[in-house]
């Protein structure tokens, strides 16, 4: 003969006690799954970081090559890791393309050039910024770039480098950039 259910558990399941116990397990497996992908500490290749350096530069206004091959160093970051770990890195600065004997004149819709930036790490690419130009004269355009990259341990170089390139027609240009600032987080 079949056993009726326990009253204390039909009791449970009914009404109000069942949104209790609903909610209370919810609770359970939400702190279940935040405990166990909650970081511990910040993580690289299964090591913790233990250490952390911050660096910053800046530059102040230069002319850019416009010949689309000569990349110059606007700022650069020297810094020492002392066992593998990752830099974090964000360059801000600005550019403007104009005229130096007509600050006047201006053009809207001109192909008038580009802009080719690279941040690199001890003298490769790591990421990179490409942009094209149809106005001068105008206003200065803002820029932003950021990455983060593994290193080893050792002295390395965080550097920003530019260069620009400009429509044969317009090469009496001066394209100008301006630094708002680059720092990196080292960690390791």
């Amino acid at each position: 003969m079949q056993q009726p259910p326990n009253r204390f558990t039909l009791r449970l399941l009914t009404g109000a006690h069942s949104r209790i116990i609903l909610g209370l397990v919810a609770l359970l497996l939400t702190a279940l799954l935040m405990y166990g992908s909650a970081p511990r500490s910040v993580q690289a290749a299964g090591q913790g970081f233990t250490q952390t350096q911050t660096y910053s530069s800046n530059f102040s206004t230069k002319s850019l090559p416009i010949d689309g091959t000569t990349q110059i160093t606007l700022t650069k970051i020297p810094f020492i890791a002392h066992s593998k770990g990752k830099v974090e890195v964000t360059a801000i600065f600005s550019l403007v393309i104009f005229n130096p004997a007509n600050r006047v004149t201006s053009c809207e819709g001109c192909h008038t050039g580009t802009l080719n930036c690279s941040l690199t790490l001890d003298g490769a690419p790591i990421t990179s910024l490409n942009d094209v130009y149809y106005s001068y004269n105008i206003v200065s355009q803002e820029y932003a770039m950021t990455t983060t990259s593994a290193v080893i341990a050792g002295s390395h170089t965080i550097a920003l480098l530019c260069v620009g390139l400009l429509n044969p027609n317009y090469t009496n240009l001066v394209m100008q950039a301006t630094g708002r600032g680059m720092s990196a987080i080292v960690l390791f």
